[in-house]
């Protein structure tokens, strides 16, 4: 399970629930999508510092913070 969390607020703000065939990166795209806010910074673990994650930011522009791999 992935949540995307408000910093200011601390409230889960969007979720998805992935299968195990699917990687943390692929569901990045799915995770954004529904969110209404504007995005500032993306932060997550090396999982998500992937090719398809900085597609998937183009969606909601925003500063990418992932832990280097």
């Amino acid at each position: 399970m992935h949540s995307a969390v408000g910093t200011s607020t601390h409230k889960i703000v969007a979720t998805e629930l992935n299968a195990t065939t699917v990687t943390d990166a692929e569901i990045l795209a799915n995770l954004l999508k529904p969110t209404r806010r504007r995005i500032i910074e993306i932060s997550g673990n090396e999982a998500y510092d992937k090719s398809n994650c900085d597609i998937a930011m183009q969606i909601k522009p925003a500063v990418p913070l992932f832990v280097p791999k």
